[in-house]
């Protein structure tokens, strides 16, 4: 009599990273699989060929160590939403406080433009150029030499030929020479109060001004403020 051998292998995944929010109820098909091939290979093995003891063990040990693996992956992933909570409870105490970040974007609303600025290292002749989201330059500002420290961007919202341009945001780019005729690195910087907070993709981002304010991620902070300090602005010419 010949009795057929059927012996279906099954290979577990190897381990991933962090798990995604599909990847438990995945897992645990996958351990079910595992157990109906398992127990269908025993099923259906040779009585007169069985299944190596030391195979079973193995199969048992790589399906525990998968089984607890996805344990400690979910308890991970809750930790990292309790924590995630937590920080943005404490976001909210900055609602209404005076927040410095580095940006390079200035908002103009109703012919307002909101407080932009810029730091230097050290003393340097600083040209300033404003452009539009298509990237063309509609205003430049020539601040002169200025010395080392931060500085308001004196821009009153209008073009090149002194009409006031559209609302939007505008980003400014610092042109800084050192006394030799070196380049210098200059730190673009935005002020204002914190009216809110959003969560994009993960991201949290502060929101200034107004619900249509400017929207800048919690990392880019540099200065915050219990009150609005007033600005000292630095007068240029139009070029």
């Amino acid at each position: 009599m010949n009795v057929n051998s059927y012996q279906p292998s099954y290979t577990l995944p190897a381990a991933q990273g962090p798990v995604p929010s599909d990847g438990p109820k995945k897992t645990i098909a996958d351990m079910g699989s595992f157990l109906l091939m398992f127990t269908t290979q025993l099923q259906h093995q040779d009585p007169t060929n069985p299944m190596e003891s030391h195979e079973m063990a193995a199969q048992l040990a790589q399906f525990s160590t998968v089984e607890q693996l996805t344990q400690i992956n979910g308890t991970l992933q809750t930790q990292q939403n309790y924590l995630s909570s937590i920080n943005n409870t404490q976001l909210l105490t900055l609602i209404g406080k005076h927040v410095t970040a580095a940006d390079d974007r200035v908002r103009v609303n109703g012919g307002e433009v909101s407080q932009g600025g810029f730091r230097l290292e050290a003393p340097a002749e600083v040209t300033v150029s404003i452009q539009d989201a298509d990237g063309r330059v509609v205003r430049t500002l020539d601040m002169g030499v200025l010395e080392a420290g931060e500085h308001a961007l004196a821009w009153d919202g209008t073009d090149s030929k002194g009409k006031t341009v559209t609302d939007g945001v505008y980003t400014f780019q610092v042109e800084a020479t050192g006394a030799q005729g070196q380049p210098l690195e200059a730190t673009t910087t935005v002020s204002d109060s914190v009216y809110g907070f959003n969560m994009e993709e993960g991201q949290s981002y502060l929101v200034l001004g107004d619900a249509d304010g400017l929207k800048v991620p919690i990392g880019a902070l540099l200065h915050i403020r219990d009150t609005t300090p007033e600005p000292t602005p630095t007068e240029g010419t139009s070029l």
